[in-house]
């Protein structure tokens, strides 16, 4: 675990040797690797100083969407407390958008978001925002170049709110 743990906390990616027929084998296998975190499927043939420092996934393209958490969330496959966190929208195979939930580099947990074409009055291209919805959930609003979206998700209030 604390091996794990080191390496989660260095800059470079998870870099996997395989073929076609066992990525997937290899990405079920590895599922603690979420989106967002840095990995690479390869072959045999995959020259790393030649190949990677030319890959896109790994050149950041805008600053990370955070925002500040105020209440504990109730996500599909998570209990995240109050705090900060990072939001980015992926689309899975079957095309179900999700807001995941990140700290530094370490996946949380995701919510199924809703797509929209709705910007909701931000000035901003990219953006992300809790608003309070009523005492049982809140709404998180995301937007991006790729996708806006929205979530309500079940919350809990602190005891001292």
């Amino acid at each position: 675990r604390s091996i794990n743990a080191n390496i989660r906390l260095q800059k470079f990616p998870y870099i996997f040797e395989t073929n076609k027929n066992n990525k997937n084998s290899l990405k079920q296998l590895f599922g603690q690797i979420e989106d967002g975190e840095p990995a690479i499927f390869g072959n045999k043939d995959l020259n790393i100083e030649k190949d990677v420092p030319s890959m896109e996934l790994l050149k950041p393209e805008k600053e990370d969407l955070i925002i500040n958490v105020p209440v504990n969330l109730r996500l599909a496959d998570a209990y995240l407390e109050s705090g900060y966190y990072k939001i980015l929208a992926n689309k899975d195979e079957e095309g179900q958008y999700y807001l995941k939930f990140y700290q530094s580099s370490f996946y949380k947990g995701k919510f199924p978001a809703t797509i929209t074409e709705d910007d909701f009055g931000e000035k901003e291209l990219d953006f992300a925002r809790i608003i309070h919805y009523d005492d049982h959930f809140v709404k998180l609003i995301f937007g991006s170049l790729d996708v806006n979206a929205y979530a309500y998700i079940p919350c809990e209030r602190n005891s001292a709110d």
